[in-house]
Formats: structure tokens, sequence, C-alpha cells
């Protein structure tokens, strides 16, 4: 008899990923197909069928895998980069598809903010922004009137790819609260919100709590994917609350800082806790009984992104780099794409590159770490303020978990102790765990969690060094202030 194993289908800035798991946590298949963004302007776009295609490929790919080893995908869920839309006419059709950095309503969300941004703040936790739905159906509205009438229909990403595999479309909340039409207490679009700002109730999704089931697998995915027939479809979450729960975050006073394109810090919390500067997002939880407070140290993972496409070597080979030359730190200052988030001014007040046709690479590559690394720290630190609480040691996940050299300097500069895992995988964990609670393979997420825990790495500060990147951190802190 073949074993149950989860398929998890999550959509990030950097491509569509595919991965399985076991009932014991155990990363069975794992592969990403990119997404090509399309660019105008401030716009990004990218082409649905384009990536549903891949999704099957790699689905396909995993049964076949699984298959071999006798294993069966009993569920697949979903997970994906958070703030990102689709869009769809009568015949659910995709009319429109943009991902989370698609920022064409710049101008929309300062007028929404001037009106309306408290009432907003204080109903949804976020203050109004280019990057979410209550400021991109203003600007179809306002600017692309003809596809706004055809609009019957609008989700996150997450929820899009449950509706290619089921055929239904819903939302949850931990990706719903990012539209901005939300009510954070009742965890409920915001009826009153949404008159108020003239959009139409009926084109939102219903709501569902994350790992309640859809439905099962519909015909035409059974035929794209090779999928099982008695598939069951589970409601996941956005990717950055996926990982808080993969990293077994479920109490107040948990707090991880998930380092991926950008680097959210979040904290649990057991009520809807509002910042008075509204400075932070407060957002919601996996568990329908709990909530995060975030403060988003910013463009992080994309900016060595891009410094590694420009130098043409992948992270590994610049880490390497670094640690082969031990270029003088603090030498090189790269304050691009980083912040003190304030909810109310999103984008980074400063940017600039001290470099000269001698710097060498490796003093570049360990500048933009250090800066990114600065920036958590600062956001740690305004994140405390607001709750009235020190950390004294945070988890810290995503893709920049896995270089031990951003580990110890993240430590190191933080002054605190970080708790990693071996085989990073958390975002995904996370919705597998959802899966397997909807399954019936775990009775709770806190089983499910210690079923999956896998092995951790715990990273600690070295004081001298601390003591040495003081001066370097408030240097940073003053020019960002």
């Amino acid at each position: 008899m073949e074993s149950p194993v989860f398929c998890v289908i999550d959509i990030g800035t950097g491509g569509a990923k595919c991965q399985v798991f076991d009932e014991e946590g155990a990363l069975l298949f794992d592969e990403t197909a990119l997404i090509d963004l399309r660019q105008d302007g401030t716009a990004l776009s990218f082409d649905p069928a384009e990536v549903w295609r891949n999704v099957c490929l790699l689905t396909r790919k995993a049964v076949k895998q699984c298959s071999k080893h006798g294993k069966k995908i009993v569920t697949v869920s979903s997970t994906s980069m958070r703030e990102g839309n689709v869009f769809y006419d009568k015949e659910g059709v995709e009319l429109l598809a943009v991902p989370n950095l698609d920022e064409r309503a710049f101008n929309e969300s300062g007028e929404i903010g001037a009106s309306l941004g408290e009432e907003i703040y204080l109903t949804s936790g976020h203050w109004p922004s280019s990057i979410f739905l209550v400021s991109r159906l203003k600007f179809l509205k306002k600017k692309e009137k003809e596809l706004y009438r055809k609009v019957d229909r609008v989700s996150m990403i997450n929820d899009w790819i449950l509706y290619k595999f089921s055929g239904k479309i819903a939302t949850e909340p931990t990706n719903g609260c990012e539209t901005v039409l939300f009510s954070l207490k009742k965890r409920q679009w915001s009826d009153e919100l949404i008159a108020e700002l003239g959009y139409d109730r009926s084109i939102l999704p219903e709501i569902l709590e994350c790992g309640k089931i859809l439905g099962q697998i519909d015909k035409i995915a059974i035929q794209k994917t090779g999928l099982d027939r008695s598939t069951q479809i589970v409601i996941g979450a956005a990717d950055t609350e996926a990982a808080v729960a993969g990293s077994g975050l479920f109490d107040p006073g948990d707090i991880a800082a998930v380092a991926g394109t950008t680097t959210p810090i979040q904290a649990v919390v057991e009520n809807p806790f509002l910042d008075e500067e509204r400075r932070t997002w407060t957002c919601c939880h996996v568990l329908p009984n709990r909530w995060t407070v975030e403060s988003n140290a910013g463009a992080t993972g994309l900016v060595y992104q891009w410094w590694s496409n420009m130098s043409g070597l992948n992270f590994p080979e610049l880490d390497q780099e670094i640690e082969q030359d031990k270029p003088a730190p603090g030498k090189v200052k790269v304050n691009v794409g980083t912040r003190v988030m304030n909810s109310k001014r999103p984008h980074p007040t400063t940017g600039n590159i001290n470099i000269s046709p001698w710097t060498h690479r490796s003093e570049v590559s360990l500048g933009i770490l250090e800066t990114n690394c600065f920036s958590v720290r600062a956001n740690l630190e305004q994140l405390e303020s607001v709750l009235g609480k020190r950390f004294l040691e945070l988890y810290f996940c995503g893709g920049a978990s896995k270089s031990k050299l951003w580990r110890n300097l993240q430590s190191n500069i933080l002054g605190r102790s970080l708790i990693s895992f071996v085989k990073e995988a958390t975002t995904g964990k996370g919705v597998a765990m959802l899966s397997a609670v909807a399954f019936g393979s775990c009775k709770s997420l806190n089983e499910a969690s210690k079923s999956f825990a896998g092995q951790k790495i715990k990273t600690k500060p070295n004081g001298r060094a601390f003591e040495m990147y003081e001066p370097f951190y408030n240097q940073w802190s003053d020019a960002n202030s």
C-alpha cells in the first residue's frame, strides 16, 4: 500500500516551486520553474497560462517520482508571495495576474491613504500601499476601465493555484488580510471598508481558515497533472505566515525573521494589536486565535539576487569569495532597498553605494550582507519598541538561513542567538503541516510541528564582533532615521 504524502505549490517572486513532504516532514521532491515577470514602468505582470503549464509539468514529475518509491500524493495545497492578485472574468478566465512587486497603483494608494488611511489601518492593520488590492482596484477603475468592467472575481495568487486544481475560488486570512479590505478582528472581509471605497463585494471570494479542505481535484487538473481523482485540495497560507508555522511558532512571544525576497520579522500575539504610530503591520496567523505583528527589513534578498546576477556568481560562490578574501568589515556601504519599516512611508528614503573601480567584488558582497543585517536589527528593535518586549533569540528561516556566513553575520550584528533548520524548507513545511492535519495524519498543528520539526541549528553571537559592528550599525541607523 502506498504511503500518503503532501504536495505544496509555492508561487514566489523567483519562480513556481513544487514540493512534496511525507508524514514526518521529509522533503521528497523539490523543483522550481522560473517565472517571467513582464515590466511596463512600475507595472509588473506574469502569464498565468505559462505558470500553470509549468506547475502541471512539475506536479506530473512529482507524481511519477513518488509512485516509484511507493508514495501517493493525497493532498495539494498552496502558498505564494503576499499581495499578488489574479483578476478573472465571468467565465473564470484570467484577465490579469500581478506579483507583489507590481506598483502601478502608487498614486492611487496615496489618495486612499489621505482620505481613509486611519480607518483602514484600524480595521485591517495595514496602511494602504501601492502593492495592495485596495489600491490596484482603484487604479483599474480609473485607468483600465474596460478591463475593470470585465472583472467578475479577484483572488490572491495562492488562491488562484487552488482554483486551477479544484475549479473553486476561496481565500484565507493570512493572505486575505494583505488586500487591506479585511477586518482583522472578524477574520473576514470588511463590508464597511468595501462599501466606503465603492467596490463590488461580490468580486471577493469566500474566506476559509487555513487547513480547511476546499474540495476534490477537478477532471481537467487530473488530466494535466496525473494526480489521482481522490486528491484533496487544502487551503494553504501566505508564504511568510507559512514559514512562521513551519518553524513551529504558535505561542505569543514567538518570533521569526523570514529572509526571502524581503525579510519580514513577525512576532506572534494573541490579539490583533496595533502600533499607535502606524509603523508596523498586523497580520493573521494560520491559527484562528493568533495574529502577528510585523516589521519588514525591505528588499534584502532581492538586492543580493541583483548582485548575484550582476557578478555572475551564485550565493554560495559569493559567500566563498568573502571567506577567502576576508574583506574589512564596514568598508563598503550598500544602502539600497533596506529600511526601517514605516507602513505610512513604504519605500526607503535613502540609497547609495560607495564603491570605486578598485573596490573588490567580495567587499561589495559583504557590504550588501551587512546592510541587510543592519536592517533586520533595526526592524527587530522597532518591533520590540512597539510590543514593549525584548527578544533574546529569534528563528531565522528562509533562503538566507542556508548560508552559514549570513547566519553568523546576522547573529553578531544582532547580538542575539538565531535558531535555524539544517534542512531549510519552512514555508512548504508549514503548508504541508496544514495538509497533514486536514488529511488526518496529525490531530493538530502542534502535533504536526513535532513530527515535522527537523534538526535545528543554534547560532550564537560573538561579543567582540558585536562591539566591532556597533559603530557601523549606528551609522546605518542614522542614515535611515
